[in-house]
């Protein structure tokens, strides 16, 4: 079991940040840039809590991980992994801290990888183990770009009048593969 932890700053509030990481709307792949929205499916969402698969490209297929949220905790959210077809799910999962700071926020996100013994398990483990710590913290540090770079269009949004509405996310629903974000949810759409 390897473990990566990372620890950044953001002129956005705590609030703001850990909100991010249980927004499931079509803004999380402009948030976190490891996912893809064609590969993003909530199977449950409550107020605290969440199932949901998740998935991203790789050179070598598509990696993804099915994840119970939680965020009943405060100044944290923690996906436990419950599948995965690259992580061992009794002991991965991915926690997103946020604390007041002077500038804002000081934000840790923490990854803590078993991985698969299949073939691609192997791949991304010895890379996880390798340069996982460079990786992620290029990533996580962008992770907060995009949410600070999102929360100036939203802001920019609300200052022009502009209606921004969430896209609830229903059960099961698999989000379109585009930022649009409607004010109404197709039938259609919710039976994919």
């Amino acid at each position: 079991m390897t473990t990566i932890h990372v620890t950044t700053h953001s002129h956005l509030s705590p609030e703001r940040v850990l909100a991010a990481g249980y927004d499931f709307s079509a803004w999380r792949a402009e948030n976190f840039p490891a996912v893809s929205t064609p590969y993003l499916e909530v199977h449950e969402l409550s107020q605290t809590s969440a199932d949901v698969t998740e998935g991203t490209p790789a050179s070598v297929g598509i990696n993804w991980e099915r994840c119970r949220y939680d965020w009943s905790q405060t100044g944290s959210v923690k996906a436990l992994v419950t599948d995965s077809n690259v992580y061992q799910p009794a002991n991965s999962s991915w926690e997103l801290r946020a604390t007041p700071s002077e500038r804002g926020s000081q934000v840790e996100m923490i990854w803590i990888r078993e991985f698969t013994h299949n073939a691609c398990g192997r791949i991304f483990g010895t890379l996880f183990r390798l340069i996982g710590k460079v990786i992620f913290t290029r990533e996580a540090k962008r992770t907060i770009r995009n949410l600070e770079r999102v929360e100036t269009v939203i802001e920019r949004e609300h200052r022009d009048d502009a209606l921004v509405t969430p896209m609830p996310q229903l059960p099961g629903q698999r989000l379109p593969a585009r930022l649009v974000v409607p004010c109404a949810v197709d039938e259609a759409e919710q039976h994919h």
